[in-house]
């Protein structure tokens, strides 16, 4: 990060048509992998009251955390449900216990994500018909498919997302434990 310095572009810069003139310094603290990170950056503001940090651009730290933390709190959340994953996530990269993210800044990150992944595949498929060109088909399915969604991420109510198996008519978790109220090794009856 310090061969990047401070993203200092001169004392205006100019985006999407707006003005932007230099405001000084200012830090910013972020979740990275480790923990907490704090970067000093050139500040630009514009006449309309809004902010500009080209350092946030460059590194895609924006959102208050890094890419890096970002893909792994995804691929942790990925697995498991929401407090599982990040119990995960911290006895791997913060297992001092400091610095912990929140489980509500661990769903900003996943549905961050999501929608930035879904905003580049519709602007895929928006170039694809603007150009004109017709999709080749890869392999034809002429048989049977198979579609897998994955409903196990969907929200409920407090701070906890959980999985569909979650309340009752639950059997036991994914490891095939038993469920609550049944002993291991014996049967239920129908």
């Amino acid at each position: 990060m310090s061969e990047l310095g401070t993203a200092h572009q001169g004392q205006q810069v100019r985006r999407d048509g707006v003005v932007y003139r230099f405001n000084g310094y200012r830090s910013k603290t972020v979740h990275d992998l480790y923990g907490m990170l704090t970067v000093v950056r050139a500040y630009y503001a514009s006449s309309t009251g809004r902010g500009l940090a080209p350092l946030d651009e460059r590194l895609g730290i924006g959102h208050g955390h890094t890419p890096a933390c970002e893909y792994h709190v995804a691929q942790f959340v990925g697995d498991n449900p929401y407090q599982r994953s990040r119990e995960h996530f911290h006895q791997i990269f913060r297992p001092d216990g400091s610095e912990e993210i929140s489980l509500h800044k661990m769903e900003q990150m996943v549905d961050g994500l999501g929608v930035r992944l879904e905003q580049e595949r519709q602007e895929e498929i928006t170039a694809q018909f603007e150009d004109g060109k017709r999709l080749a088909v890869a392999d034809e399915i002429t048989g049977t498919m198979v579609v897998c969604i994955d409903a196990g991420k969907v929200p409920t109510k407090g701070n906890e997302r959980g999985g569909v198996a979650r309340g009752a008519g639950r059997r036991g978790d994914r490891r095939g434990s038993p469920g609550r109220g049944r002993q291991p090794g014996r049967h239920a009856r129908r």
